[in-house]
């Protein structure tokens, strides 16, 4: 890819513009470029606006009054992303539907599939789901139950990290079912990767899943397609994966099919203060 504006169609749908530029670029400083090129953009037929794959009426607004015509935006160099010269390397990422939404450095583009979702997925009405969704059915505890509306205000929030510390016996992995349960319910998150240290940790939660009720006295395993330990095929309707950090890791740097960075939205760490994180 020489430097350059490029636009990443769906069929007729533009849904990004990818701002390609030398290597020795800063890409982070060079979204607000392909930002521009978004609302600059020109949609006449037989393009179609990717609004109305999002089930819009309208393109969405800016704090300018004016409108994104293309929803995502990159900016890259063609260099791996390094920690240490974050701003220099990496494929650089923002959902412009939001004003909210800042730009962040990611491993690689999101794969089609990713994106299409990415679109379709409404942040808003999910948190609006959330809002107004009961907790009686969990049959969690008050604290757990402030635990599991902590996490979800931080995300609505755009943190992408939170962290519970919770002692031995208070019931850590019923919380953790409840917020995913709920998560997945009001379609906040297509899919959860839930990571142990340890294969008994893990068939412990595999056990909790398939048992703990919930709404009509349904499993989480019931409702949802869990994914078990070993099972890494990552089927389309899978909502839940469990494995073992060991074999994630294996799988991200020493298989021929790394998993793609969209094919989990959402990752929850048990145990988390042994490092693993």
């Amino acid at each position: 890819m020489g430097a350059g504006h490029y636009v990443l169609f769906a069929g007729l749908t533009p849904l990004a513009v990818v701002e390609a530029k030398k290597e020795n670029v800063n890409v982070a400083g060079k979204i607000p470029q392909a930002v521009r090129y978004s609302k600059g953009f020109k949609i006449a037929s037989p393009l179609k606006g990717a609004w109305e794959l999002a089930g819009r009426t309208v393109a969405w607004p800016d704090e300018e009054d004016s409108h994104y015509q293309i929803p995502f935006v990159y900016s890259c160099n063609g260099r791996p992303f390094i920690s240490q010269l974050a701003e220099q390397s990496g494929t650089w990422f923002r959902d412009v539907r939001e004003p909210s939404n800042i730009s962040r450095a990611l491993q690689q583009f999101h794969t089609p599939q990713g994106l299409a979702d990415l679109l379709k997925r409404s942040k808003e009405q999910a948190e609006e789901k959330l809002k107004i969704e009961p907790f009686g059915y969990l049959k969690v505890r008050d604290y757990q139950q402030k635990a599991i509306q902590a996490v979800e205000q931080a995300v609505a929030n755009n943190q992408r990290t939170a962290l519970l510390a919770m002692a031995t016996g208070t019931g850590k992995t019923r919380t953790i079912i409840g917020l995913m349960y709920r998560f997945l319910k009001a379609e906040r998150f297509k899919r959860i990767l839930f990571l142990v240290d340890r294969t008994s940790l893990g068939e412990q939660a595999l056990d909790a899943f398939d048992e703990a009720p919930l709404e009509q006295n349904q499993s989480l395993a019931k409702i949802y397609n869990v994914a078990e330990l070993g099972d890494m095929a990552a089927e389309a309707e899978t909502r839940v994966q469990v494995s073992t950090v060991q074999a994630m890791v294996k799988r991200v740097f020493m298989s021929d099919n790394p998993p793609a960075i969209d094919q989990f939205d959402c990752i929850i760490v048990d145990e988390a203060h042994r490092g693993l994180s």
